[in-house]
């Protein structure tokens, strides 16, 4: 039996409100812009705990910070060959999803056209993972090394463990080192979790910056949530 899954609007909200203080929410249409000046946003998460594959993308005048921007036709975007579509978020400005995907999807293609009909695609591969030799116990005071089944960590990646206790309270531990396939849990990283039954899983996190672009450049972040496991902390 899983823990419980605990969420954190109050924590979401904040963040949303730091990023959008950073970055404008204002929309204009691509067609009233310099097309060389557009910046390109994109995102791709799978939770393979809920079998759900989420994609996102942000068009932006004036750079990474800029003006959103409600493509104009015959301005479009597109995932995997899938037109998204654009609505204006609180916060956020427009942005364009495509959250319909309903089965595990490893590689993923963005291609956008702009007014003047040219095309930029940008690409990303999302390998995919999940926990093994996981032990039923993991004490709070010795060291305990944990691996994955799947690719190891890559070039612009970065594998994180979250372990998420009885009572909420969440630990993250990384792993930046190319080649590696393993995490370990320090007695340091634990002091905060309380003993008892608690939910962990791996996420491998890419980011990089995109390859055809404007000009004005482009950055692309892709992450994959394993399913989720059960532990006991014990003392």
């Amino acid at each position: 039996m899983k823990a419980k899954r605990y969420y954190l609007p109050i924590l979401v909200f904040i963040v949303t409100m730091l990023f959008s203080s950073c970055a404008s929410d204002e929309v204009a249409e691509s067609t009233d812009v310099n097309q060389a000046k557009i910046y390109q946003d994109y995102f791709v998460k799978y939770d393979a705990e809920d079998n759900e594959m989420n994609s996102r993308a942000v068009f932006r005048f004036g750079g990474s910070r800029g003006t959103t921007l409600l493509l104009s036709s015959p301005s479009k975007i597109t995932v995997n060959g899938k037109q998204m579509k654009g609505e204006k978020e609180f916060l956020q400005g427009m942005v364009y999803r495509k959250n319909d995907f309903k089965e595990e999807v490893k590689d993923f293609e963005f291609l956008f056209t702009d007014t003047d009909k040219t095309k930029y695609k940008n690409s990303v591969t999302l390998e995919p993972m999940k926990l093994s030799y996981l032990p039923e116990t993991i004490s709070k005071t010795t060291v305990c090394t944990i691996s994955w089944e799947g690719a190891p960590v890559g070039k612009n990646e970065t594998v994180t463990l979250n372990i998420i206790d009885n009572n909420g309270t969440q630990i993250s531990v990384n792993n930046k080192l190319k080649g590696s396939k393993t995490i370990n849990i320090n007695p340091e990283n634990m002091i905060s979790l309380n003993p008892g039954t608690a939910n962990i899983r791996i996420i491998r996190e890419v980011e990089k910056n995109i390859k055809e672009t404007t000009g004005e450049g482009g950055y692309i972040n892709a992450c994959y949530y394993s399913s989720i496991e059960v532990i006991e902390i014990v003392e």
